[in-house]
This record gives structure tokens, C-alpha cells and sequence, in this order.
């Protein structure tokens, strides 16, 4: 489409979140409060542009989950656009992403294999480290010949036990049982790692629609209009209550060259204008509230960004978190969730879970076949609770509780395997929306005993994946979860 003279990026087409008029703020915030059901559905085929970011997290989650995202992505692609800033992102990063997950892989198989030369040493009766200490410290040697003595004793005790310990258990077994599972898992992973050269999600989003450029011209406008607004922002930037006024598309940004996130919105911009449609984006990218203010749990649309939108185009942009639309965790993973001995064992630790704040606390590390998994998760744990300071988790209402189950479900019926696992329900999608965990599955138990949830185990029909246990609404729950009141509080 040609971009006419109206159309064009400048100082009469642009963020302006100054001059706006009593009927143009009032009538641009019904605009978007009627239409955000619909947009928040998905409904309407309105169009949606999609992030850099949201296409990038593809390649660090589980396949499970990638299989569920290339269905979304498919299933809507006529209607999903990137504009010539996000192809350009998405490509410049595209290869590190693939070559991190690669890396990913390869840790995990060598994790595996030091685990297990440390048991076949064990095997042997050998403790780590304990038979140098005796012959070459040289303290223990010349100083303390007795303890030394009593040492070496005590060592050949622990020899005999061990060896004693793996012939009259059948660890021998088990241990070729694991190492089974890990190749098959390690099988399972290579045959994914050609994806820089042989890539479903590459082939999906190329039938994409992408935005025309920006010329010259309104790029060089752009840099310029956002040095103005960050000048101003910065100035009031460390006061709480007034610093959101001034916030604009990319005002967060910490990098050398911080214009990508303004030259996005513009390319958005030029496009509800010259189709005369509004739109939706949908990105991961909120933990620099730019896009998006956090509040507690919630993240909610800037008032000036929408009336903004609205004189400039006279449509409206509904702007969402991507993991609330999009039903998957975006948690990095470095295994298919194969072996749900994963999901299975860490369930086991829920009752942990509820007696106390952190539900990694009291995990026993001890179990080879998730201390890989484990030790990746709990650093995403420490991330969410120290990562910023916006990040404080929020208790979680019933009401919250139940809607979020609603929407899930709903993915799970279009996109998965139509079931919840209670686990990842609780520990990977609402922890990544800052929900306390503890309190989840308090709520979880509260739901259940007033017959609005469901716990079941879910029979898998893939002999890669193991039963789960699941989680679903009854009826009674469904009808409440529908309440428009929890859509609609921005």
C-alpha cells in the first residue's frame, strides 16, 4: 500500500501525548473500553502485531509448548503482522537464540554424565577426594598420624558399605534405565537441532504480513522527537506518582541505540491509519513498564497512549502482555516435558509448597532425573522475586484464580492437548504473572473443596509423555470464571 502525505511520519503525525481535548480524551477511552472484550479474546479478527520478543522466547521453551505456539501462530497468520523494526529484531537475534539452546542441550547431557561417573565411583566404593586427602596432605601426614590412621579406617568402612550397598541393590539397573531415558531425551532434543537451517517457526511467520519501512526522513524525525521526550522523562523520571505521564514507547530503554521500541509504535501507527482499523500488540517486553504499567499483578494500558492513538488515527490499540493471550509459560526449559517425572516429582513436593514462602526450599535435589531441570527453575524463581522492583509477588483472588483457569482451558481446547497440569498451571504460568505460589495452591484447595475445581490425572495418548496431574473447572467454577468484571478492570 502507498503511503499518501497524511500518512507520513511528523510532527503532525506522531506521539503527542500533550495536546488532547475533553471530548477527544473521553471519546478515545470509550473507543477502547468498548472494543477490549473483543480485543482481549482475540475476537473480531482484528489484526495483531506481534513483538520481536514473542517470537524469539520460541526457541527456549518446551516443545510442548512450541507445538502450541506454531498452532496459534498458523491457526491466525493471515491475521498477524510485524512491522520492518520486529522482522529486522527478530532476525538479528534469531541465531544466538538457536545457538543458546544448543548450548542448552549439550549442558544438560554433560550434567547427566558427571552424575553418572560420580556413581559408578561410588560403585567402587569410592568417596571423592577422600583417598588424596589421606596420602597428600601433608598436616594430616606429619602432625595427626593417628587421626590419619582413624581416617583410613573409617574410609575402608565406607568402601565396604558402598560396594556391600550396589551388590545387594539392583542400582545397576536403574542406572542403565536412566541413562536409557537421557538418550532418548538427548535423541529427542538433536533431532530439533537443525532449526537454524530447518525451522517450523521461520516457516510459519514467513507468510507473516510485514509493515512497510519507515523512509529516511521519519526515522531521522523519530530519533529526534525521542531525545525530546526522554529529556523530559528523565527529569521526573524518579517520581513514582507523576513519571507516568511522560512515559512513551521505548522510554525504558537502557541500550546504545534506544530507538527501536518508538519506531515500532509509528509503524503501528502508520498502518491503523492507512487501513483505518485498530489493532492489536501483543509483547513480553513489560518489565520496563514502557508498554505497559505494572500494577500489583496487573499490567494496564497508559491512558495517553490511547487517546494519543486515537487523534492520530482515530482508531484504537489494545496493548497486552503476550503470555496473558498467548497460554504459554515462556519458561526456558532445556528438555521436552518427556518424562513427566519432572511434573510428577515436583508434585510430590506441593505439600512442601504450602508450608512454606519458597516452594524450592525443601525440594530434594537428590533425584537425577530433574536436578538439571530444577537447579534452571529455581534460578527463574530468583529472578522472579529479585529481579526488579517491580516484581513483588501478588496473593491471588479466588476470582483470579478461576478466570485465569478459564482462559488456559480455553488455549488448551484450541492450541494443546485440552488439558491443565496443576503444576505448571500454578508453578510456571501464574509465578511468570508474579502470583505467590503458596497462596495458589491455597486457593487451589479452597476451589476444590467448594466444588468449583477439578484435580484428575491426565492419560497421555504420546508414550514420549507421562500422566499428569490436571486441573479443570466444574461447571459451577466455568460459570463464574465468564465474569466480564475481571476482563475489563483497567
Amino acid at each position: 500500500m502507498t503511503t499518501s502525505a497524511t500518512d507520513k511520519i511528523s510532527d503532525q503525525f506522531c506521539f503527542d501525548p500533550v495536546h488532547a481535548t475533553i471530548k477527544q480524551t473521553q471519546e478515545a477511552l470509550k473507543l477502547h473500553k468498548d472494543r477490549l472484550q473483543n480485543a482481549s479474546n482475540l475476537a473480531d479478527d482484528i489484526p495483531i502485531f506481534l513483538d520481536a520478543n514473542v517470537l524469539l522466547n520460541y526457541y527456549k521453551i518446551s516443545f510442548t509448548e512450541r507445538s502450541e505456539l506454531l498452532k496459534f501462530f498458523d491457526k491466525n497468520k493471515q491475521r498477524i503482522y510485524l512491522t520492518k523494526q520486529i522482522e529486522i529484531e527478530f532476525l538479528k537475534h534469531r541465531v544466538d537464540h538457536i545457538k543458546s539452546y544448543l548450548k542448552s542441550v549439550e549442558e544438560f547431557v554433560h550434567l547427566y554424565r558427571n552424575i553418572k561417573s560420580e556413581i559408578e565411583r561410588l560403585k567402587l566404593g569410592e568417596i571423592k577426594g577422600f583417598d588424596h586427602f589421606l596420602t597428600s596432605n601433608n598436616i594430616l601426614k606429619n602432625d595427626y598420624p593417628k587421626l590419619r590412621d582413624e581416617l583410613s579406617d573409617f574410609n575402608e568402612t565406607l568402601k565396604e558399605k558402598l560396594k556391600e550397598l550396589f551388590q545387594t541393590n539392583d542400582f545397576d539397573n536403574q542406572i542403565k534405565e536412566k541413562e536409557k531415558t537421557i538418550e532418548d531425551i538427548k535423541s529427542h532434543l538433536e533431532n530439533q537441532a537443525d532449526i537454524e537451517r530447518k525451522d517450523p517457526l521461520l516457516e510459519i511467520i514467513s507468510e507473516f504480513n510485514v509493515v512497510e519501512n519507515l523512509d529516511a526522513e521519519e526515522i531521522d524525525f523519530l530519533k529526534k522527537l525521542y531525545d525530546k521526550l526522554n529529556n523530559n522523562y528523565k527529569e521526573i523520571k524518579g517520581d513514582q506518582n507523576h513519571n507516568w505521564k511522560h512515559t512513551f514507547p521505548g522510554c525504558g530503554e537502557k541500550k546504545e541505540y534506544p530507538y527501536g521500541d518508538f519506531f515500532i509504535f509509528h509503524e503501528i501507527l502508520k498502518f491503523m491509519k492507512s487501513n483505518e482499523t485498530g489493532v492489536i500488540f501483543l509483547t513480553n517486553d513489560v518489565e520496563k513498564n514502557d508498554w505497559l504499567l505494572r500494577k500489583n499483578a496487573d499490567l494496564l494500558p497508559y491512558s495517553h497512549y490511547i487517546v494519543n492513538t486515537y487523534i492520530a488515527t482515530s482508531q484504537t490499540v489494545h496493548v497486552f502482555q503476550a503470555k496473558d493471550k498467548i497460554r504459554v509459560s515462556y519458561q526456558p526449559v532445556f528438555e521436552d516435558e518427556k518424562v513427566e517425572s519432572i511434573d510428577t516429582k515436583i508434585e510430590k513436593e506441593s505439600k512442601e509448597v504450602k508450608e512454606a514462602s519458597n516452594p524450592l526450599s525443601n525440594t530434594d535435589n537428590s533425584e537425577i532425573e530433574f536436578s538439571a531441570m530444577l537447579e534452571q527453575f529455581e534460578r527463574e524463581y530468583e529472578w522472579f522475586h529479585k529481579g526488579s522492583e517491580n516484581q513483588a509477588f501478588q496473593y491471588i483472588s479466588d476470582d483470579e484464580f478461576l478466570y485465569e483457569l478459564f482462559q488456559s482451558q480455553k488455549w488448551a481446547r484450541d492450541y494443546g492437548d485440552n488439558f491443565v497440569g496443576l503444576r505448571s498451571f500454578i508453578v510456571k504460568y501464574l509465578g511468570s504473572k508474579h502470583y505467590d505460589f503458596k497462596t495458589s495452591y491455597n486457593v487451589k484447595d479452597n476451589l476444590l473443596e467448594n466444588g468449583l475445581v477439578e484435580i484428575y490425572t491426565h492419560k497421555s495418548n504420546n508414550d514420549f509423555f507421562s500422566d499428569v496431574e490436571a486441573v479443570k473447572l466444574t461447571q459451577k467454577g466455568e460459570n463464574i470464571a465468564q465474569n466480564p468484571r475481571i476482563i475489563s478492570n483497567w
